[in-house]
């Protein structure tokens, strides 16, 4: 990646009777106010920080609660991303891959974002701690 960002994880929170997703009592959506409140409740156990040129960087991370989790990009420019379409230019920037493998996208659409989702790939480890 030429920017440097920096991956965090959210704990979502979904309705079991209908599906919906929400962080910390904000619903999930392109707005604003969500961004702030997944910024504001992101899990302060992880932060990696990474970009400039090739790179591997390895961690241990201990989810703060249960619950389900998602990836977060923190741009260079100031930008949150989530999961879906809730961002800013109301696209995707995070592709998950598979085998616990995500791909982020770290420019907005009116920034000439090439959306390959190469800009950082991270893939996690479970070990059953």
């Amino acid at each position: 990646a030429k920017n440097v960002n920096t991956i965090h994880f959210v704990k979502f929170d979904v309705d079991q009777d209908n599906g919906s997703w929400s962080v910390a009592g904000t619903a999930y959506g392109n707005t604003a106010a969500f961004r702030n409140a997944v910024e504001t409740n992101w899990d302060s156990g992880i932060a990696v920080q990474n970009g400039g040129g090739t790179f591997h960087t390895s961690t241990v991370w201990h989810p703060s609660a249960t619950g389900f989790y998602a990836p977060v990009l923190k741009t260079q420019d100031g930008d949150v991303f989530v999961i879906g379409s809730a961002n800013v230019d109301g696209r995707e920037h995070i592709r998950m891959y598979g085998q616990n493998t995500f791909g982020f996208e770290d420019l907005r659409a009116d920034q000439g974002a090439d959306f390959d989702y190469n800009d950082m790939i991270m893939k996690f480890h479970w070990d059953g701690l």
